[in-house]
């Protein structure tokens, strides 16, 4: 399937040429991020639209995902200004069209690209969804009877579920089906008989020998005609129907009808949505299809229904699980496991049942209607949506997570699978999965909602930014798309519309970042925008390198913050603002379900990899099942298999593995050994020979147990001689890394995850290439100072700033003279090479040529001056736009948050002091640092009336030798920090057009606060 994308020819596999040296420095337009384009609904101009398209050029975005919703505007637009309303509310009119075709040609003039979500919001739906093509529900009546009686009476009344989920959801009696009578007892007789409820319950045990299946003795008025044997009868009635439920604040078709989602368990319904939506606008700019219009985005899976349901469930579950679910139903009853919203408010414990069986069985048939509706989400939504979009020659985009559903298949069946920041507080275990779809289903491009959490608005700083996109890129994520950029809409306050940042919304439902003009780093944002393009150019060459793969069986993604990690739910480090104590997930879960208690003994063993070198993959059945015997899946080549306390699979997958390990790939099973299969049918057969193949596997040395606390990297390079593809000298559990490897070279994304600097040494197993460090701040290259061939591995020492990134190129080229042993600093410099250093003593450097040169630094070089005294100039903004200038004299320097005149100041702060330099310590080999410490958030310098470049990351320093004059110099540094301190003052003296800022304890450090020094560093020219 091959496209023409902007003059670059592209298909769905990877790249596998080398990088273009001269690319790097000038990279395409192809490698930029892109960023969520929020709309003001329909409530937008043309003209504006082309204007923000430039914007997004000049910034250095490739394009945009265009998302046209009413998220973050007047909710009761309707009543109060009705000529905004119809104007806001014409999505799938001529108009949404005129203004997407207006935004594609703009875009296409500029080489870039544009994607468009599959509704105006989420989940997809629209007013022009039916009843009978929305989200089916499962509804439950009830009634308690004691036998002998001969009943004949209507069946029990369906009870509705709790509304919850900011009022998303309608009643809807239209289209109510039957679909099931069943009846039982109470077990034993002993057990009271349970009731229908939504919280607070206790599961009820049932007789299974019990169950009566009515249904056949309903007839069509809904009366129930049965001889009731003998004791305390529960009769459940099993009603399927619409959801009722509507898209999160959409731009509607049709003013004033409500919206409905459509089934994501129906391939008809999607395909109806597809042909009207994009049908029509094939009429307005079918030319840019699979141009400049890339892909059909589907966004967050947040479905509020409690019992996901279908029309034709009961047949395709009977087809798929081989037998009939009907009178099983009530087992299945667990409240709000569907319901992300009753999730959210209820917490752990969604998935018990209120009726059960003694033993295992109740969760066997539960996993069977699950993996029903895993299938039925990803074959009959998901593969219809990518069918449509091959189609009509365009992508299908999505997150494939909230839903009860196999994530890794539903990645595998879209061309571009896309992960987020802010669901399950953006842990790299998560984060991995869509990295894992990569390999595993052979996906070149994987995208991320990035730089997204939750009540942290007008808090993301450059170096957050830059953070951020190194936990994506070392998980296999190689295309961002920043959330977001909204449209602006001057009927809004100050600083402007942003979705999920204005007044009309309620103070936890505000979150995300503002990558619109308005941000205060706009001016900076070319430069961090070709930081992240360098990035990507790297890493979307190539194919990701993995030799260890994790069997992974649980439908969907725990949603729960399990484990503390740098910049998780949006908080950096100790310096960093405070989390929201009403933030959900802002903190660590502390009431645990089976599922988190699983993934967080998951994520000690990831963490033991991770920390020790090795590179996973998460690995889903269907995977597994397709790989060749010697585990090659996808891309992936697996030195091994991993079931990480994992008590059930299938018995196909223990034939699997009998192949698998009869071919020299060895398995280990940690915590447990799997006793039988997770379904229900034939559970009893098919364990019996799934206990045998294990066993067999275990007696004859070919699989391993190992416990949950072992050591399993230990195991792996010790006992089973399986390397990663890095070795430290110690476990390193601040280094993340990925491994691209292209037909003539390989590359590596390192990332280090402190606020402090780190120097790590690290063994490649590269020895027949060479090492280039390719900075994507610069573009520069250069081969690399300082390594040594040790063995079958380049051993190289890396010095990592806070927070620091590095990419190596290996490849074959001529060898140049090089330091294989040196305590010192090293780089190249116009093709020098050089050492450097702060310390005084005799330094030996070792030679690749076998020569050595002692180095030495004395005490005389070195110099320190503090710079503690500085005056300060700003202004406050209050809330009329008046601005009043203030100007300090300080002793020391000290956070804005601890000066009360600046509590509230978000503007630019110009600090100014002077410095004296003596004549006789400005030397040729001397480098004169301005290290600045602790900014917030970023600097831009001035010495002697010359400007240097901003700092917007770590270490903040900045050599000022060419700038520095014998005698008295002069420096200026402009602070610019968040305007979230600006924000927080207007919630309190600005009245509602703020409100959402009210009351806000959270301030963001801000202003230069150091310590400042000037301090020497001597150079030395290795000569040769």
């Amino acid at each position: 399937m091959k496209r023409i994308l902007n003059n670059r020819e592209t298909d769905m596999s990877f790249n596998l040429k080398e990088v273009d040296w001269s690319e790097f420095k000038s990279p395409p337009k192809y490698a930029r991020p892109l960023v969520r384009w929020w709309w003001t609904g329909l409530d937008v101009e043309k003209e504006e639209l082309i204007n923000e398209v430039k914007e997004l050029d000049e910034a250095g975005f490739l394009g945009a995902e265009i998302q046209a919703f009413m998220i973050g505007s007047p909710m009761d637009l309707e009543k109060k200004d009705k000529e905004r309303a119809a104007r806001s509310h014409r999505f799938m009119q001529p108009y949404y069209y005129e203004m997407v075709k207006a935004v594609l040609d703009e875009a296409s003039k500029r080489g870039m690209i544009m994607d468009l979500t599959i509704g105006s919001a989420w989940p997809a739906g629209g007013t022009h969804i039916s009843n009978e093509d929305s989200m089916k529900v499962l509804m439950v009546g009830q009634q308690i009877i004691e036998g002998p009686l001969e009943y004949s009476d209507k069946i029990p009344e369906y009870t509705r579920p709790p509304k919850r989920g900011l009022g998303l959801i309608e009643d809807i009696e239209e289209g109510i089906k039957l679909e099931a009578v069943v009846a039982f007892k109470p077990i034993n007789q002993v057990d009271k008989p349970g009731k229908i409820a939504y919280r607070k319950f206790k599961t009820t045990n049932i007789d299974r020998d019990s169950i009566i299946d009515l249904t056949d003795k309903v007839d069509d008025d809904l009366y129930l005609n049965w001889n009731i044997p003998e004791g305390i009868w529960q009769i459940l009635s099993f009603y399927s129907g619409p959801s009722g439920i509507h898209p999160l604040a959409d731009s509607r078709s049709e003013p004033g009808k409500g919206s409905l989602v459509l089934d994501h368990l129906s391939s008809k319904s999607i395909k109806k949505h597809m042909d009207l939506h994009l049908g029509e606008g094939k009429k307005y700019f079918e030319n840019h299809f699979g141009t400049t219009l890339r892909a059909i985005f589907t966004d967050s899976l947040e479905l509020a229904s409690s019992w996901l349901w279908t029309e034709d469930l009961l047949n395709q579950f009977e087809k798929r699980r081989g037998y009939n679910l009907r009178p099983f139903l009530p087992i299945c009853f667990a409240p709000y496991r569907d319901n992300k919203y009753l999730q959210a408010f209820f917490g752990s414990g969604g998935d018990m049942p209120l009726f059960d069986f003694q033993g295992t069985i109740g969760e066997k048939i539960r996993y069977d209607y699950e993996k029903t509706i895993s299938d039925l989400f990803s074959e009959e939504f998901v593969k219809t949506m990518t069918i449509w979009d091959e189609n009509n020659k365009l992508k299908n985009r999505i997150q494939a997570y909230g839903i009860r559903a196999d994530t890794l298949k539903t990645y595998g069946i879209a061309h571009i699978p896309e992960t987020e920041n802010l669901y399950a507080g953006g842990a790299i275990d998560f984060l991995k999965f869509a990295g894992s779809a990569a390999i595993l289903y052979n996906k070149p491009l994987i995208t991320a909602e990035s730089i997204v959490w939750n009540q942290r608005d007008y808090m993301t700083t450059p170096l957050k930014w830059k953070v951020c996109a190194d936990r994506l890129f070392s998980s296999g994520i190689n295309q961002m798309i920043y959330h977001g950029f909204p449209y602006q809409n001057k009927q809004f306050p100050y600083p402007g519309f942003c979705g999920f940042s204005t007044p009309y919304l309620p103070k936890m439902a505000n979150f995300s970042s503002n990558f619109s003009r308005m941000n205060p780093f706009w001016d900076f944002f070319p430069i961090m925008n070709n930081y992240i393009t360098r990035c990507q150019y790297i890493l979307q060459r190539g194919k990701p390198v993995s030799n260890i793969a994790i069997y992974y069986s649980v439908f969907n993604y725990c949603d729960a913050v399990l484990k503390k990690e740098e910049l998780m739910v949006g908080y950096l480090d100790e310096f960093d603002a405070p989390l929201t104590e009403s933030a959900a997930l802002s903190s660590r879960k502390k009431k645990l379900d089976p599922n988190d208690k699983w993934t967080l003994k998951l994520l000690e063993l990831t963490d033991n990899l991770s920390a020790n070198g090795f590179f996973y993959t998460h690995i889903n059945e269907e995977s597994v099942l397709n790989a060749s015997n010697n585990l090659i899946a996808g891309c992936g080549d697996f030195d091994i298999l991993i079931f990480p306390n994992i008590e059930k699979i299938s018995l196909d997958i223990a034939r699997k593995l009998k192949e698998i390990n009869n071919s020299g790939i060895p398995i280990i099973f940690v915590g447990t050994l799997p006793d039988g299969q997770p379904g229900f049918l034939n559970f009893e057969k098919n364990d019996k020979e799934i206990k045998k193949i294990i066993n067999e596997l275990i007696e004859n040395r070919k699989a391993f147990l190992i416990e949950s606390n072992q050591n399993i990297s230990q195991f792996l390079i010790q006992k089973l001689k399986i390397n990663p593809e890095l070795m430290f000298d110690q476990e390193q559990p601040t280094i993340n890394y990925i491994l691209k490897k292209s037909e003539g070279a390989d590359y590596y994304f390192l990332r280090h995850s402190l606020n402090k600097p780190k120097k790590v040494n690290i063994r490649f197993p590269a020895t027949d290439k060479i090492p280039f460090i390719l900075d994507p701040w610069s573009g520069n290259i250069c081969q690399a100072a300082q390594y040594k061939k040790e063995g079958n591995s380049i051993e190289m020492d890396l010095w990592f700033n806070a927070y620091g990134s590095i990419i190596i190129e290996f490849k074959k080229t001529e060898e140049k003279l090089h330091i294989i042993e040196s305590k010192l600093k090293s780089e190249r410099i116009n093709g020098e090479l050089v050492c450097y250093g702060d310390t005084p003593g005799k330094f030996i450097i070792k030679l690749s040529n076998g020569d050595e040169k002692v180095i030495e630094i004395n005490d005389e070089y070195l110099i320190s001056i503090p710079l503690n005294k500085w005056h300060l100039k700003t202004n406050i903004r209050d809330h009329l736009g008046n601005i009043s200038s203030i100007e300090k004299s300080l002793e020391e320097l000290k956070d804005w948050r601890e000066i009360p005149e600046l509590k509230y100041c978000s503007s630019k702060g110009l600090y100014t002091t002077k410095f004296t330099i003596e004549e006789n310590n400005i030397q040729n080999n001397l480098k004169f640092l301005l290290s600045l410490g602790r900014v917030h958030d970023v600097a831009v310098v001035k010495i002697n009336g010359s400007i240097t470049d901003p700092l917007l990351v770590y270490p903040y320093e900045i050599d000022i030798t060419p700038h520095i004059k014998s005698g008295e110099n002069e420096i200026e540094i402009e602070i610019t920090p968040t305007l979230r301190n600006r924000l927080n003052g207007y919630g309190e003296k600005g009245g509602k057009n703020w409100k959402n800022h009210k009351n806000r304890k959270e301030f963001m450090p801000s202003g230069l606060i150091g310590p400042v020094i000037i301090k020497t560093i001597k150079l030395f020219k290795i000569r040769y």
